[in-house]
């Protein structure tokens, strides 16, 4: 940590909500966040408490999609081995991360005239049916996604495919993934209207424990709407109800 980081003990201004987190596993940390953030008056800190290794790297990813500020993060008494959080390395875990509250409030509040198009990123690739999975793993490591789409030849899509569908539904039978296609293991043939309303695209993916949907225009894929797209445009208990429904069956 430089010296021109500030810390909580540098700051005059004392936490106005801690939230205990200890002993809880991602995402819970970010959904008792996201509950409670609004509780905070503007420019306000919040404390998290967590030990769980996954919160240091989720919760500043949350806060920077949310435009809020971070502290660096501190070390507690107790402090155990190394991990990174956000920009700050090498420090240990029980640790205290403040948050410091943007002034952006009321970024989606009113979300009633957007559709699928406006959440939705752009630039989606596909792997083909007939790609192996070996195949689709290097795409994904390449692009740095969890998860592609699967079309046919005729470019319509056929299915989605994750990084833990490869894991759980080939490595872990003791398969080949050179010798399996993507298109054999094609699930979730789940889809949203580019021109469907965001409560729609919504509803889609809670009902149906998804994180990830794509978007379909003239029968052709055109985009993907994903957590992090949702976090960029909902407010934060909007955020907060999405997450408790899709993540209740995990």
């Amino acid at each position: 940590m430089t010296s021109s980081q500030a810390t909580p003990a540098d700051s005059a201004q004392p936490p106005a909500l801690t939230i205990d987190a200890l002993g809880k596993k991602c995402p819970i940390p970010i959904i008792m966040l996201a509950e409670q953030i609004n509780l905070v008056p503007l420019n306000g800190i919040v404390s998290v408490l967590a030990d769980d290794p996954a919160a240091f790297n989720d919760i500043p990813a949350w806060c920077r999609l949310k435009s809020h500020g971070t502290w660096p993060v501190t070390s507690s008494p107790s402090g155990a081995g190394p991990s990174t959080c956000g920009v700050i390395t090498d420090l240990p875990l029980n640790r205290v991360c403040p948050l410091r509250k943007s002034d952006q409030r009321n970024r989606g509040d009113d979300m009633s005239g957007e559709t699928a198009r406006d959440l939705m990123h752009a630039g989606v690739r596909c792997v083909e049916a007939h790609e192996t999975l070996d195949r689709a793993a290097q795409m994904m490591r390449d692009m740095n996604v969890g998860a592609l789409p699967i079309c046919g030849s005729d470019d319509r899509l056929k299915g989605i495919i994750t990084d833990r569908d490869i894991v759980i539904k080939c490595v872990a039978h003791g398969q080949d993934p050179s010798k399996i296609t993507a298109g054999e293991l094609a699930t979730g043939l789940v889809w949203v209207s580019a021109d469907a309303g965001v409560a729609e695209a919504l509803a889609k993916m809670e009902q149906n424990q998804i994180r990830r949907l794509p978007v379909i225009e003239n029968g052709r894929i055109i985009g993907m709407i994903s957590e992090a797209d949702l976090a960029r445009h909902l407010p934060d208990d909007k955020m907060a109800e999405f997450v408790h429904r899709v993540y209740a069956g995990s």
